[in-house]
Parts: C-alpha cells; structure tokens; sequence
C-alpha cells in the first residue's frame, strides 16, 4: 500500500472546501463508497491525511496549485507574470491566467510581420 499523506492545516482546509464543492461521493459530509446502510463520514473531512483513492485521483488533480503543494509538484514562474504556477506539460511557460494573452500576442506579432511583408503592387 502506498504511504499516507500527511497535510497541513492550511492544506486540510483547501482540501475541506475541494470535497464539499467537488466530490462527486461527498452527500451531506457523507461518502457513497463507504455506505453499507449507515451513514459514514468522509474520511477527507475527518482527518488530515489524504485517504481517499477517488478524491486523489478525480477530484484533487482539478485544483493544480493544491495538487501540486500536496503532492510535491515542481512549480515554476510564468514567463509572463511571475508567478508561480504548476504547468500542465514540462514545455509550459505561462500560468492559466497569462496564456490566453501570451498567445493573442503572439498572433499579432505574427500577422503584423506578415502584413508588413506584403505590398500592393
């Protein structure tokens, strides 16, 4: 079995809040995967330890800034901004927030080199 993972309490209550909005399982503090009949807390809100194979899987690799400060990710600085952001691919340079603007950049670049390029005649 794989070693536990202990969290701090910042962390825990990131991770608190990402199984009440996220958990698909997580019913009223209550996990469908562990009901046999009774009610069973969620042993992500009881503990501050990561326990729960489902949420380590499908719910907390959504929140890339908790997932990588729970799970040890290497973040890097945005090229753009400077900030520090956990990257999707190793060729990522810019953080979700500067992407769509680093690249609209680009393209005008692009397209203002290529209509000085051209002439009329």
């Amino acid at each position: 079995m794989a070693e536990i993972i202990r969290m701090t309490h910042e962390q825990a209550r990131a991770v608190y809040e990402c199984v009440h909005r996220h958990c698909a399982n997580c019913v009223d503090g209550n996990c469908l995967l562990l009901d046999d009949g009774d009610f069973v807390p969620c042993p992500q809100l009881i503990t501050r330890s990561l326990l729960c194979r489902y949420f380590i899987n499908a719910v907390l690799p959504g929140d890339r800034q908790l997932y990588g400060d729970i799970m040890g990710g290497q973040a890097r600085p945005c090229a753009r901004c400077g900030k520090n952001f956990y990257p999707r691919s190793h060729l990522a340079k810019y953080c979700d927030k500067c992407r769509p603007l680093a690249r609209l950049e680009k393209e005008r670049v692009r397209k203002r080199a290529k209509r000085g390029s051209m002439s009329a005649f």
